[in-house]
């Protein structure tokens, strides 16, 4: 088979030996084709055949610039689909202006066996709320840096004439002690001490960490004397 793109008006010859010329691309305005002592404008898909072609077959594009493809051979040559077609050799360029939205309703389940070591050389920091624990678990020693008691404060607080009265929260509060003069009970919300729950009896020196408020009930005009001892 013989395969060429040639330019605009161009002659060329190329050798041949068989029986026929199939001509399976050409451009459009055909090839001037002389073998031996036939002429004959042929165009894509055009056949000559029960010829003796041995030697150099002379070809003359008629038209523009392209490809031509010539099969020869012996024989009776029959076209088949596959031999009828032009062959693609460059697609123009395609542009895509816009692509659909594409909604990913679920996934497939993904098992895991084994996932590799991860070592964390740094952590950031972390502020802990008043109440919050934590654990903490270690193959080390942990080098744990005390804090220390900055000062000491006290206060009094006396019962109003419903035998009531509240301390606020105080989130630096490491420890305080609570001594009342006569028996009260502290409760830690006002819903709790109008429920009455969750109340606790102080009739004397009691030492508690508790950083959140009181409210305390008890005897109208009862006196309770408060040390914190803050960070």
């Amino acid at each position: 088979m013989f395969e060429k793109f040639v330019e605009a008006r161009e002659t060329f010859d190329f050798p041949v030996s068989g029986t026929f010329l199939y001509i399976m691309e050409a451009p459009a305005a055909g090839l001037l084709v002389k073998a031996g002592e036939t002429v004959q404008t042929l165009y894509a898909r055009d056949q000559i055949s029960n010829l003796n072609l041995r030697g150099t077959v002379t070809v003359q594009n008629l038209g523009d610039a392209g490809w031509v493809r010539v099969r020869y051979g012996f024989g009776q040559f029959e076209p088949s689909p596959e031999n009828l077609g032009v062959k693609v050799r460059e697609m123009p360029p395609v542009k895509v202006e816009s692509l659909p939205a594409v909604t990913v309703e679920s996934l497939p389940a993904v098992n895991v066996e084994a996932l590799p070591a991860v070592k964390i050389s740094k952590l950031p920091r972390v502020k802990f709320e008043n109440g919050q624990t934590v654990a903490v678990y270690a193959k080390n020693p942990l080098n744990v840096r005390p804090v220390q008691p900055s000062h000491w404060q006290t206060q009094t607080l006396t019962l109003d004439e419903n035998g009531r009265a509240e301390m606020e929260a105080n989130a630096a509060r490491l420890s305080m002690t609570i001594t009342p003069a006569a028996e009260v009970t502290a409760y830690p919300s006002t819903d709790d001490a109008e429920a009455d729950t969750n109340g606790l009896t102080i009739t004397q020196a009691f030492e508690t960490s508790i950083t959140g408020g009181l409210v305390f009930v008890g005897e109208a005009k009862t006196t309770i004397n408060i040390v914190e001892l803050c960070a």
